[in-house]
């Protein structure tokens, strides 16, 4: 995502009325360190955060 990082990401619903309750699934293409998923999962908003493997 240009111009935005994944954190600031799940903090945009959080900030509307609307949209502060809907859960959120982080997604990643890459293999992040346990440090970094822990960061998503101190999100309010943030239930899972699953990480893609490719193997070729």
């Amino acid at each position: 995502m240009p111009n935005i990082s994944g954190i600031e990401m799940t903090r945009m619903p959080v900030a509307e009325e609307e949209t502060r309750n809907i859960p959120i699934i982080v997604l990643t293409g890459s293999h992040l360190d346990k440090g970094t998923t822990t960061i998503f999962k101190q999100e309010r908003n943030v239930r899972h955060f699953l990480s893609k493997l490719c193997r070729w």
